[in-house]
């Protein structure tokens, strides 16, 4: 019996596996589409962490019961011979990440425009007591306590950190506008789903139909995940970034009012957004600019906040 066979035996006892495909993943989970001997299908993701699943697991609850942002109905989570997954139903759709090119610019904008109202809702929806990573107890959502005298400025400087020497030359000029600016912690944290962007929804005629990741999420000053939609949205596959700029904060003044967003908020955007977990290079648009394209994608932007 298969890892995922004896899931779904757990968890569906009347039910056995009909098919299996693994799309294409990202770093931390593997994620299998099910379908079932009665035809529903259904997502079963596993992970090294019980921890970052059952976080999902609750916050989608969460994010059900609270907004009207698109997501997949979790189902169970748990852990079953040492390996942790969570189930959540399958929603149709395809990729954006795919999609978003092949739009003409008006619906572009209004891909824009609803990404900038789901993060509204989200921050309207979600405030917490202080930043730091967001974890689940007990069924609810807390903040893991941070250290230092600034989380937002810690965690900039780890995204910088994190460049790799083809980011090199950046580091120390990010650094010191970094520790050059005003180190006043925004007290206002809402929620950070820093992995917001099109390759992690799915579309259907022109709509959005779920948002399918909400691994790790995080409480932050709400600039810093205005500034990072922003630039994954917009920045990463618009040939009119400034239009589709514009949409996507329309969209979230229909929820709430737009809030500044700081330098130090722009550089950590910027700086998580160009590496991956594996500290790979990031590569934008679609089809996918690699190599030396990729970089100089990623240098652009570094130059702009350094020459503003």
């Amino acid at each position: 019996m298969t890892p995922i066979e004896a899931i779904v035996a757990a968890c569906f006892p009347t039910e056995s596996v009909r098919s299996t495909t693994e799309p294409s993943q990202g770093n931390e989970k593997r994620t299998s589409i099910v379908t079932l001997s009665s035809g529903r299908q259904v997502v079963i993701q596993q992970s090294r962490s019980e921890r970052s699943l059952e976080t999902q697991f609750v916050l989608t609850r969460e994010i059900i019961a609270r907004t009207d942002v698109p997501v997949a109905a979790p189902i169970a989570a748990g852990a079953l011979d040492g390996t942790p997954y969570l189930i959540s139903e399958h929603v149709a759709g395809t990729d954006l990440h795919t999609q978003f090119t092949q739009y003409d610019q008006t619906d572009q904008r209004e891909i824009a425009y609803a990404f900038g109202r789901v993060l509204g809702t989200l921050h309207d929806a979600f405030q917490f007591s202080r930043c730091g990573d967001v974890f689940a107890t007990n069924g609810s959502l807390a903040v893991q306590p941070s250290t230092g005298d600034s989380w937002l400025r810690s965690y900039a400087l780890a995204g910088i950190d994190a460049l790799p020497d083809a980011f090199g030359r950046y580091r120390e000029p990010l650094t010191s506008t970094i520790n050059e600016a005003n180190s006043s912690e925004n007290l206002d944290a809402r929620l950070y789903p820093w992995d917001l962007r099109p390759g992690n929804a799915l579309v259907r005629d022109g709509e959005l139909t779920a948002i399918v990741d909400w691994s790790q999420p995080k409480a932050a000053p709400p600039g810093l995940s205005v500034a990072k939609v922003s630039h994954l949205v917009a920045a990463w596959y618009g040939e009119s970034p400034a239009q589709l700029h514009a949409a996507l904060r329309s969209g979230y003044r229909s929820i709430r009012s737009l809030p500044s967003v700081s330098t130090v908020e722009q550089i950590a955007a910027l700086t998580h957004s160009a590496v991956d977990s594996n500290g790979i290079i990031t590569r934008p648009g679609y089809p996918e600019q690699r190599g030396m394209a990729a970089a100089d994608f990623h240098r652009t932007h570094f130059d702009r906040i350094l020459e503003s």
